[in-house]
């Protein structure tokens, strides 16, 4: 099949680019945060890639600079008739790339479970991340059947954070924390270092 890669370079893309992330992330508003991505597609449209075929996008990787001098990827998505061809690594390609060129040497994105497996053929290592505002570190710790404690933190002085470094069998640990822990959340985060 045959697609272009370019970057967003104007509104209009950008919008067109937004509205297919939200149609394939359901779960996910990303036309919400218009003006959060126009601000990166200002600073940085070399790290906001898309393929385009027949005039509509097929896929996406948007990225952004943080403070901290790391790069974050907010959006892979692929039409599923394109997936399978190489198109998301090719894209996370260019970003990676662009990553040295603006001297970043952390890439870090999250991760739906099914995709985890993809990063990591890439290089990234997989960690969950798992955060509460009412339950303490110690009691995340003690459901821990395992797993490499990567961190311990508490955010902004209110939300506490685990994180454990993941492994094949670590998939149903996501369900086991949000089922054990009522407002606990969880996020697959995959890192790759430049």
């Amino acid at each position: 099949m045959f697609y272009e890669i370019k970057y967003i370079m104007d509104n209009n893309t950008l919008d067109h680019v937004l509205r297919f992330s939200d149609r394939l992330f359901q779960t996910h508003d990303f036309i919400k945060f218009r003006s959060q991505w126009q601000a990166r597609m200002t600073a940085q449209p070399e790290l906001l890639v898309y393929a385009q075929a027949s005039d509509k996008v097929v896929a996406v990787a948007l990225a952004y600079l943080e403070e901290n001098g790391n790069i974050t990827i907010g959006v892979v998505a692929t039409e599923q008739r394109y997936r399978k061809q190489g198109l998301a690594r090719e894209l996370l390609s260019l970003i990676e790339n662009r990553a040295k060129d603006l001297g970043v040497h952390l890439i870090a994105l999250g991760a739906v479970d099914s995709a985890v497996g993809f990063y990591e053929k890439l290089g990234y290592t997989s960690q969950l991340l798992i955060q509460s505002s009412k339950h303490t570190i110690d009691e995340l710790l003690s459901l821990n059947p395992g797993f490499p404690i990567v961190f311990t933190n508490i955010y902004d002085g209110t939300i506490h954070q685990l994180c454990l470094k993941l492994t094949k069998e670590g998939s149903s640990l996501r369900q086991l924390y949000e089922t054990t822990f009522d407002d606990c959340d969880t996020q697959i985060m995959c890192w790759k270092a430049i």
